[in-house]
């Protein structure tokens, strides 16, 4: 097994420029604003990875990773989809550069496998009409 999250690239720098410390993610830095937003993640595959690349060993640190940032907060929830193999992931960050580092650190995007499109979310504010007193 490899520790991923010893590993120093640009991703790392913008992880702890945006509240990572030594590969965790600070939650309390959301909690003292109102800036937190969800951001759905949908995994994209890279047409040119073929599957003898996807290693026991790198299916291992990617499951540790995808862990370590769901008990820090940084991966909400997470799914497979029932009609393909990607995985969807919602996010909380303070904005959706934070989400694309977060992504940036997973193994299986720093070796260019996958990839991720990353949506940022609001809040339905609709029905706030149903309750609107007319003028």
């Amino acid at each position: 097994w490899r520790d991923w999250s010893s590993d120093v690239c640009s991703s790392d720098l913008h992880l702890v420029e945006r509240g990572f410390a030594g590969g965790e993610f600070d939650r309390t830095r959301l909690r003292d604003t109102d800036t937190a937003m969800r951001i759905l993640a949908i995994e994209r595959p890279i047409p040119s990875a073929s599957p003898a690349q996807f290693t026991a060993e790198l299916a291992k640190a990617e499951a540790r990773r995808v862990w370590e940032l769901h008990q820090q907060g940084a991966i909400r929830e997470l799914f497979f989809r029932a009609d393909e193999p990607a995985a969807l992931l919602m996010l909380e960050s303070a904005d959706i550069a934070e989400a694309r580092a977060v992504l940036a650190s997973l193994p299986l995007v720093q070796t260019g496998l996958i990839e991720f499109e990353a949506i940022p979310l609001r809040a339905y504010p609709g029905f706030a009409r149903l309750f609107d007193e007319p003028a």
